[in-house]
């Protein structure tokens, strides 16, 4: 009886030491599985951030494409109006020409007349409707930019480079010239000084400046 008392508290005892055992490896594994589990995490959110790394990129590629490509079709479609305007001045110079000759006539046909001219402002008004403007001349100095000089002429009580008069009429569409305007200047006045005449003015800005009379 004692020997088997003494083998049962062996087994227990064996028991105990096993289930204090049991859950110290239990502990240590889920150490281990939250360890890798982090890293796995840390992982994922590196992949996480460069890939909205990359998606902002081609975000900001897209949109500069897109105005890109809006700016080169807005550009295209003023070259498109500006081509047609060219391939219409001519029409247009031809019936103010007729215009002025109608004026200077006598026995002129007044319907006719009137005809042409309703033809002009219709062609204004359309010019106008996509932008294109005259280029003004009226008391104005040459700049290259917009002006073309035909001749330069004595004109006493103007100022040197000073537009005297307009021989063909010149129009811009917003910021691209669709024909300058051919006109006729003053010369320049020689310089006491110097003993040489101004130089014209050659940039865009520069031409309004005249020197004084």
């Amino acid at each position: 009886m004692e020997k088997d008392k003494e083998n049962g508290d062996r087994d227990q005892s064996s028991e105990s030491n096993q289930e204090a055992q049991g859950p110290s490896c239990g502990v240590e594994n889920v150490a281990d599985m939250t360890q890798e589990r982090l890293l796995d995490l840390l992982k994922k959110a590196k992949e996480r951030e460069d890939f909205l790394e990359r998606l902002r990129c081609l975000q900001a590629e897209n949109e500069n494409y897109r105005k890109r490509v809006a700016r080169e079709a807005s550009r295209n479609r003023l070259w498109g109006i500006r081509d047609t305007v060219q391939a219409l001045l001519p029409v247009l110079d031809n019936l103010e020409r007729a215009m002025k000759a109608q004026a200077g006539s006598a026995g002129c046909d007044s319907a006719l007349r009137d005809g042409v001219a309703l033809v002009l402002v219709h062609a204004r008004e359309a010019l106008a409707r996509v932008g294109v403007k005259q280029i003004e001349t009226a008391g104005k100095c040459f700049d290259p930019a917009w002006h073309e000089s035909l001749a330069e002429v004595d004109a006493p009580g103007s100022k040197p480079y000073a537009i005297v008069e307009e021989v063909e009429k010149g129009y811009i569409l917003e910021d691209l010239v669709v024909r300058p305007a051919r006109v006729v200047i003053a010369k320049a006045r020689a310089k006491p000084k110097a003993g040489s005449e101004a130089e014209p003015p050659t940039s865009k800005g520069s031409g309004p400046s005249c020197e004084d009379a």
